[in-house]
């Protein structure tokens, strides 16, 4: 017993010796170990990645990682050319391609991405993307499926800085400069905020895109505003949004607010703005008879339930003169109350063209009603004339009714669409019958309710309401 415990005494003094009482072997062999793996080998391992990262097989592999990730990530096919580390964290990529996964066409082109990778995200910095508008409307349902509608279990915050930005349809293109995307998803919610200056003399506030996706089990839903800030909104970029757009012209331009709701059972659209460069020949190129001209809409307001008009009203107005089929307003004295000019009355040219034309109009569950816009003029028997919507170089050329707002005649759904999808001519052949109600059907489906024929008679409603 007293030799275990003089043993112990001596091993307990010699744990608390300092190093430099250690025995001479032992204290070089700790040296050396401790160089070794806290100097020599760390030094080594950084050579041998700066010497890897710089290499073309390096970029290649990297540019295949990239690759995987971003495509799981955005659900889109990515090519990369190279990428090379700069750190461990910090990537530089040579040029990037976005291709849709269903139809290959290319969606953008990126040069000079600088990624930077966090645990919960990245940051990525583009000095210019370029973006094809045909395919962004495509992309823009596959990215809210792939980003948006997957609910994350650990949060993700990402953001995306773009310096140039180029939205390209055709031979048009429209740029913008400080681009900022943050993309954030959780359990609950994600949400995407995009802010954009347009290249233009006139902008001096952003262009702010907002979506976001609610996870809710019983109905998720994801609700969109738009705000152009009184800046124009080409409508080539706004069918990435709202693919309707697309039939407002090449030229036609949106400026004002756009807030929606849609979820797999329920949609509803609001809108509150102004269209330029609106064309009419585009506008109604699927009527038998078309509406020819340019113009606006000021004052635009409107609600769509379920790709349903609710609601529109605004201010229509035709710059530089245009013309309608005669038919048309031959049709119109009933079920709108219009008064024309003795001549149009006649049969004689189909087209009436006119030099100005101005109307504002109204449209509910009640029907459609308009109301001249012009200032009074005096008629060719130098009759004082009201509420004139056009006029030419012989004067008025049609009117409303002459009454109140409150008074003016308004026209149902079913009579609408009897009114746009008429044949032009007075016995058309079997087919075209066919046509023209297959039309009516299939525009009858977004026009508000009622859209079936009333027993009263139009003109005998509109007598009583004088």
């Amino acid at each position: 017993m007293e030799g275990r415990h003089s043993a112990r005494k001596q091993t307990n003094r010699l744990a608390g010796l300092p190093l430099w009482r250690m025995h001479e072997s032992a204290r070089k062999l700790l040296c050396r170990t401790l160089v070794f793996f806290c100097a020599f080998l760390p030094t080594v391992l950084t050579l041998l990645w700066v010497i890897w990262a710089q290499t073309p097989f390096s970029a290649h592999y990297q540019a295949s990682i990239w690759q995987q990730r971003i495509s799981h990530q955005l659900g889109l096919d990515v090519e990369v050319d190279s990428a090379v580390a700069q750190s461990p964290r910090i990537y530089q990529i040579q040029a990037m391609r976005w291709k849709h996964p269903e139809t290959k066409q290319v969606i953008g082109t990126a040069h000079g991405v600088l990624l930077t990778v966090y645990d919960q995200g990245c940051s990525i910095e583009l000095e210019r993307l370029d973006l094809t508008a045909e395919e962004l409307a495509g992309a823009m349902h596959w990215l809210h499926d792939q980003l948006l509608c997957r609910a994350a279990t650990l949060p993700i915050n990402s953001r995306i800085h773009i310096a140039d930005l180029r939205l390209v349809h055709g031979q048009r293109e429209q740029q913008f400069a400080d681009v900022q995307l943050d993309w954030k998803t959780g359990d609950q919610q994600s949400a995407i905020v995009l802010k954009a200056l347009p290249k233009s003399g006139e902008a001096t506030e952003k262009v702010v895109v907002q979506i976001q996706r609610f996870h809710d089990r019983s109905e998720p839903r994801t609700q969109w505003n738009i705000q152009s800030n009184s800046n124009r909104l080409e409508s080539s970029l706004l069918a990435a949004f709202w693919p309707q757009a697309s039939k407002l012209g090449a030229d036609a331009a949106y400026i004002g607010d756009i807030q929606a709701e849609v979820s797999q059972r329920n949609s509803v659209w609001r809108i509150d703005g102004r269209i330029e460069n609106l064309s009419f020949d585009e506008l109604t190129r699927g009527l038998p008879q078309n509406l020819a001209g340019k113009g606006s809409i000021h004052s635009f307001r409107a609600t769509i339930r379920n790709e349903h008009l609710v609601q529109a009203s605004g201010e229509l107005a035709i710059n530089g003169g245009g013309s309608m089929p005669r038919q048309w307003l031959v049709q119109a004295q009933s079920i709108f109350g219009l008064r024309l000019r003795e001549e149009f009355q006649t049969t004689g040219s189909t087209l009436i063209h006119f030099d100005q034309f101005l109307c504002s109009y109204d449209w509910d569950l009640a029907g459609l009603a308009l109301r001249g816009g012009m200032t009074s003029r005096m008629g060719p028997d130098n009759m004082q004339i009201s509420g004139i919507i056009a006029a030419d170089g012989n004067g008025p050329a049609f009117a409303d009714a002459g009454v109140a707002p409150e008074l003016l005649p308004r026209a149902n759904s079913y009579q609408v669409l009897q009114w746009l999808t008429s044949l032009p001519n007075a016995n058309p052949d079997p087919q075209a019958v066919m046509w023209q109600q297959e039309l009516a059907i299939s525009l009858g489906r977004h026009l508000p309710y009622p859209a079936l024929p009333t027993n009263s008679n139009s003109s005998t409603t509109y007598q009583a309401r004088q």
